[in-house]
């Protein structure tokens, strides 16, 4: 957290040291890069939601109860899990949330892999439904965390700077989702159209 003794005032506005300034950017960056990771896990899927239907694997009303529970569970973790990062800091809440995030977008991503080749004949909707789930919970823990980590860094004057880049963290990871997750889509079809691929999707 900042010291005092770091701070100075010009026309009352706070004015901290260069080495402060790079500190808290050591500090944020890696951190915000996390949460726009976490939002583009978040609406990945909303991408995919048309190439599920193509593969007759889940309906549009499937769709929207499997965003429904993904949306209660993630107003729970905020209630349950808001005292458990107060005690255990903003840190260990990111980490838990990002690993936690990881894995269940990983287990969504081989459950597709394995129910398209006809490898597995499980209930698809509802396993994925239930991953979706624990996916937005732990996307509760990023949340909260990444503003209990770098919050006490931004000077009160100066926190309208810090929900600047949290709008443009939350805005980059809207793009990943929706610009990346549809390139991912184009570029992983049965049949690829290559003259109708985006430059994202050619990429991919």
């Amino acid at each position: 957290m900042a010291k005092q003794s770091i701070i100075t005032f010009k026309n009352k506005k706070p004015v901290h040291t260069p080495n402060f300034r790079f500190r808290r950017f050591l500090n944020w960056f890696p951190l915000g890069l996390g949460y726009a990771s976490l939002v583009f896990m978040r609406y990945g899927l909303n991408a995919g939601q048309h190439a599920l239907g193509d593969d007759n694997l889940m309906t549009e009303a499937n769709f929207y109860r499997m965003f429904a529970w993904g949306s209660a569970m993630y107003v729970l973790g905020f209630l349950t899990m808001s005292p458990l990062v107060d005690r255990k800091g903003g840190r260990w809440g990111m980490l838990v949330g990002l690993s936690g995030t990881i894995i269940c977008n990983l287990m969504m991503s081989f459950l597709v892999m394995q129910t398209i080749n006809g490898s597995w004949k499980l209930p698809f909707v509802s396993i994925m439904t239930v991953l979706y789930s624990a996916n937005m919970f732990f996307q509760s823990l990023g949340a909260m965390s990444i503003v209990a980590v770098n919050l006490p860094w931004f000077h009160t004057r100066g926190r309208g700077f810090f929900a600047t880049i949290f709008g443009f963290l939350i805005a980059l990871g809207n793009y990943f989702a929706f610009d990346w997750g549809f390139a991912i889509v184009d570029a992983t079809r049965k049949q690829i159209d290559l003259d109708k691929l985006s430059i994202t999707a050619s990429i991919f």
